[in-house]
């Protein structure tokens, strides 16, 4: 008996410690930067902010970019939380020069669909919120309708859907009232072959003074023609009966070529050499027997990749131009830095910094 105690004692206290270990704390907070080489100096380019609950979700987001003359400014803000009207997502997104351009804070409803939406436009109104309610149908849970209003309770917009007897969009309604006093309008129909593929659909639309319209016709579900107008007259046109001309200097052609390392991969012969835990630790490329590139790794004590250096060669000599990659980590496996360099000058670095749940 004492020898099975004595046993199961010195299991415990064995497997005490690899459990410990094995315990990765959740992460709370994590902060990022990027920096790169902008002349003589790095300068920070990027960073991003990041607050996470004890299931591993994002409460907070917060990410700065660098703008065109090199300040850092907000680019975005989003926020999970709730309230008194429900759980929310609050989402604001800034200009070049960190300026709000809007916020919207959106609320699901318990089928997770959106139930309201609240939002600020800044180029229309700063100091006037608007909010829009969903209506959702009960059956097929499509929307049907939304409702928006102002900050005074005013009604200024709505939308309504309609559909057929097997679900599909026949009609849309929206009409919304501006802040300078104008009414914008859009209205869109669809119609449907007996075998339920599209037939055709219009769309007219009345915005500060001018009436947009246009009428598609489909094939197969496939656009046929389509034609647009302006106050009456047509600004543009394609598919059958269409006049319009188009100018082949005009046109863009974009071609994929695909992967061009499928091009590469034949010239060279790459030979990988392991070590006794099965790591990579030196990969050769070789065009006939001249030496072209080594690749050499170096791993921590974890088994983390911690440098990756590739030598380049010219008629089978180093040529002198190197590039290194190197990474740090914290206890936790989690990165800490990521830096590459060009024959030894830094060009670009990556920080991570962390807290935990305790």
């Amino acid at each position: 008996m004492k020898t099975l105690v004595a046993k199961a004692a010195f299991l415990t206290a064995a497997l005490i410690p690899n459990m410990l270990m094995a315990q990765t704390p959740t992460v709370k907070i994590l902060e990022y930067k990027e920096a790169e080489r902008k002349e003589e100096d790095l300068a920070i380019v990027k960073k991003e902010f990041k607050e996470f609950n004890n299931a591993g979700q994002v409460l907070k987001y917060a990410l700065l970019i660098a703008n065109p003359i090199m300040e850092l400014v907000k680019s975005l803000e989003i926020e999970k939380g709730n309230d008194a009207n429900g759980n929310f997502e609050k989402i604001t997104k800034f200009d070049e020069g960190g300026e709000p351009i809007i916020w919207e804070k959106t609320y699901l409803d318990a089928n997770g669909k959106k139930g309201r939406v609240e939002y600020v436009d800044f180029a229309l109104n700063a100091d006037n919120p608007y909010t829009r309610v969903y209506k959702y149908s009960e059956t097929s849970k499509k929307i049907v309708s939304t409702s928006l209003t102002d900050s005074k309770g005013k009604k200024v917009g709505e939308e309504n859907w309609k559909y057929n007897k097997e679900d599909e969009e026949i009609k849309y309604e929206k009409w919304e009232q501006l802040p300078n006093g104008n009414k914008n309008t859009e209205e869109k129909s669809v119609e449907y072959n007996p075998d339920g593929t599209l037939a055709r659909s219009t769309l007219l639309m009345k915005q500060n003074g001018d009436v947009l319209k246009e009428e598609i016709v489909f094939e197969k579900n496939k656009v046929k023609e389509k034609k647009r107008y302006k106050n009456g007259e047509i600004v543009s046109s394609f598919g059958a009966g269409s006049k319009t001309k188009i100018d082949p200097n005009k046109q863009k052609v974009l071609i994929d070529f695909g992967n061009d390392d499928q091009f590469n991969s034949g010239m060279w012969d790459v030979v990988d050499e392991t070590d006794d835990k099965g790591r990579k630790i030196k990969t050769t490329k070789t065009e006939g027997i001249e030496i072209m590139e080594e690749i050499l790794y170096t791993y921590d004590e974890q088994d983390n990749l911690v440098k990756l250096k590739k030598i380049f060669y010219a008629a089978g000599e180093p040529s002198g131009q190197e590039e290194e990659q190197v990474w740090e980590y914290d206890e936790h496996k989690n990165k800490l830095r990521e830096a590459s360099f060009n024959n030894g000058l830094l060009m670009m670095e990556k920080t991570y910094a962390y807290q935990y749940y305790k």
